[in-house]
């Protein structure tokens, strides 16, 4: 029979195996979520900032949980109610990361994973360390939002809103300067030469970046409420002035020194401009106030925290549950790739036309187009057809799936975003054009734009993949319920092509017939490794 002594040595054994157990768990679960998420934070991305943040987290968060430990407090709340919260966190953020397999650079499931690993993260220190401890860490948690991709609606409007600024700004700074700039959509044109949108860009890279820095600062330097309000202030304001300043900068660039001159200062004008951005936000924020109180002597002593009241047998379920996600993907999507072998595809032929009415000719596609477009392989054509006063153009690229940040590029760059970025504005979205090839149906997007000359192009773009055949309305890549509906059915793919079919035309009917004519004549269909063409 054993001692009271030893009895509640067994009982703090077990607490500390526990909370051992919990904190692995814990630490299993985020590793997972940033496996992801590093996906969206590739060097082509405005998030590649995103590195930076699980670190700074740390550093927010490990000066608190030291002066829990030195407190040597627990938390008085009720001990089910807070292992409902973990257990509840951890059990949804395990239906995100199954959904996030699906897509993963959609931003539902992404959002819904950190903030359930954000409140089992929080209500574990609440249990460890009590609610003084948690209170003081919740900011920090919450700062590991910044590395989480915008909700794509606000992202595409700030975009937008930035760009058309620095534009604007841009083109009435250079008239003061004595140049005749004209603003044309998102382009500026100095006499003959223009700056595209690369030139001109938003700095939306630099607003995520200086938002997140701005917070970081307040957090480790203790500001108080109103000089973190007035930091993120600057933060926008500098990401304004530092980008049209970069904005300008590369336009003069172009002016004097032509296009060779400005690849070769592009990127080092941009890391400059961030580079000051970062450098006067600590300047500001070093000239502010500081809510931290200096030490009363109090001692400085650290000790263990106290041990996790949960038993090792419910902490080796929060165990399972963060391992669960591996093995359910492995058995869950097993088939994909049959799956994907019984469906019909279509692909761009490039060897022999079918119609000898149409003549085509492969265009170069320059390096730094290709590498902002960031595909595995790409194609150019310009099509002339009888029917057609003008040449019509198409783009034809992809990415095979080997790469999933690679395949984050194909939501990047819808034709709202990308004609603009040329010069043009958008008109009129029509209604979907789907071409039926028999076997198969290709949906397009039908947009109409007006050309900086004033000509019309009605542009036919198409975002496929094995999945959800072309149904594409947002930079997620599909409608949320076909998302859900992909996961019932067991079904997942990074697998991305685009066809962009630009036909110069005043009338979207007459149009829509050629883009119809064009697709049926240069498109060809693929099941079961053979090839054959509309009939």
């Amino acid at each position: 029979m054993s001692t009271p002594t030893e009895q509640s040595s067994a009982k703090a054994h077990g607490s500390t195996l526990a909370t051992k157990l919990l904190l692995l768990s814990l630490a299993l679960a985020w590793g997972q979520f940033l496996w992801f998420l590093h996906y969206s934070w590739s060097s082509a991305s405005s998030y590649n900032y995103g590195w930076l943040v699980p670190p700074l987290t740390a550093l927010l968060l490990w000066p608190r949980l030291q002066e829990g430990t030195r407190r040597n407090a627990s938390s008085n709340a009720p001990g089910s109610l807070i292992s409902a919260i973990i257990f509840a966190g951890l059990l949804v953020f395990v239906m995100a990361r199954l959904l996030i397999e699906v897509n993963p650079f959609w931003r539902l499931p992404l959002w819904l994973g950190a903030t359930t690993l954000i409140a089992s993260s929080w209500a574990t220190i609440y249990r460890l360390f009590g609610a003084k401890t948690a209170a003081s860490s919740l900011f920090p948690l919450l700062f590991s939002l910044t590395m989480v991709p915008w909700p794509s609606l606000v992202e595409k409007r700030v975009v937008n809103s930035l760009t058309t600024l620095v534009t604007h700004v841009s083109v009435e700074s250079l008239q003061i300067l004595g140049n005749p700039a004209e603003q044309m959509g998102n382009l500026i044109q100095i006499g003959s030469t223009v700056v595209g949108v690369e030139e001109a860009c938003s700095g939306i890279k630099s607003l995520q970046a200086l938002s997140m820095m701005a917070l970081f600062v307040g957090a480790f330097w203790g500001l108080k409420v109103s000089g973190r309000i007035l930091l993120v202030a600057a933060a926008v304001l500098l990401t304004i002035l530092f980008n049209l300043a970069r904005s300008l900068t590369l336009s003069l660039l172009v002016l004097n020194g032509g296009q060779n001159l400005f690849d070769k200062w592009h990127d080092t004008v941009g890391y400059i401009a961030l580079g000051l951005g970062l450098g006067t936000l600590f300047l500001i924020g070093s000239k502010l106030p500081s809510s931290i109180q200096k030490p009363d002597g109090a001692s400085n002593e650290v000790s263990k925290p106290m041990p996790l009241r949960l038993s090792p047998s419910l902490a080796g379920i929060s165990l399972a549950i963060a391992l669960l996600p591996f093995f359910i993907s492995e058995f869950w999507y097993q088939d994909e790739e049959n799956q994907s072998n019984e469906q019909v595809d279509w692909i761009v032929d490039l060897d022999a036309y079918a119609s000898p009415e149409i003549t085509t000719d492969q265009q170069t596609i320059p390096p730094r187009v290709e590498e902002i477009l960031g595909f595995d392989y790409g194609h150019h054509l310009t099509l002339q057809d009888a029917n057609l006063k003008r040449p019509a153009e198409l783009w034809y690229y992809g990415f095979t799936g080997e790469s999933k940040s690679k395949s984050l590029q194909a939501y990047s760059h819808t034709p709202s975003i990308c004609m603009s970025g040329l010069g043009a504005v958008m008109e009129d979205r029509m209604e979907t054009l789907s071409v039926d090839l028999g076997a198969l149906v290709i949906p397009f997007q039908h947009f109409s734009f007006r050309l900086p000359n004033g000509e019309m192009s009605q542009v036919f773009w198409c975002l496929w993949d094995d999945l959800h055949q072309g149904a594409t309305e947002s930079i997620e890549g599909h409608p949320r319920l076909a998302q859900f509906s992909a996961f019932f059915e067991r079904k997942r793919s990074l697998k991305r092509k685009i066809a962009l079919l630009g036909i110069p035309s005043d009338d979207p009917q007459l149009a829509r017939q050629e883009a119809t004519r064009l697709v049926r004549s240069l498109f060809l269909l693929q099941k079961d490794g053979e090839t054959f063409r509309y009939r």
